[in-house]
């Protein structure tokens, strides 16, 4: 506040413009005042301008709520980062995000296996390979990765579950067929 009113001054001494209440500015072509009378008629402005100014300072100050304080720009940011939180957070939640997606326990650089499921019976048949139910048309054949180790599979009606063991690389072959 202090500081305010001390470039007020410093301004309106220097003749610049401050608002409403501006200073009149000197002729360039006419000499510079020099006279007591001037300076005391320039003080006198000054000090009319000024307390304009108080009182506008004062009809802002009532228009803020109390108490209120313009936020620092370190708050600013902390309140940014805090809204980006937020939002990477509700986009988290959002259902359009609940897309589920299944991982086999095994290093990335692993080398997959491979399951291969033939259907050479003349209906649609299901086989359950580690609870996940693959539907294969009578001729189909389909093949899935798979990561190396323990698996279980079972053909609905036809076979009872399984368990055998995929090594890396390796194809394992089931084949429905009529006996």
């Amino acid at each position: 506040m202090k500081r305010m009113l001390l470039s007020v001054c410093l301004v309106a001494l220097c003749g610049v413009g401050v608002g409403p209440a501006q200073v009149q500015a000197q002729d360039k072509s006419a000499p510079a005042a020099g006279t007591p009378s001037d300076v005391v008629e320039r003080l006198a402005q000054i000090e009319r301008d000024l307390k304009v100014l108080m009182q506008e300072i004062q009809e802002l100050k009532k228009k803020l709520p109390a108490g209120s304080e313009f936020p620092t720009s370190k708050q600013l940011e902390t309140l940014t980062d805090e809204i980006v939180k937020l939002r990477l957070e509700l986009a988290r939640r959002s259902p359009e995000s609940r897309i589920e997606t299944r991982q086999a326990f095994a290093s990335p650089a692993a080398v997959q296996g491979s399951i291969q499921m033939i259907n050479q019976w003349m209906l649609p048949v299901s086989v359950i390979v580690d609870g996940v139910a693959y539907t294969l048309r009578p001729g189909e054949a389909r093949m899935i990765s798979h990561a190396p180790g323990n698996f279980t599979y079972e053909v609905p009606g036809i076979r009872a579950a399984t368990s055998r063991y995929l090594d890396a690389g390796e194809t394992y072959t089931i084949t429905i067929a009529p006996r």
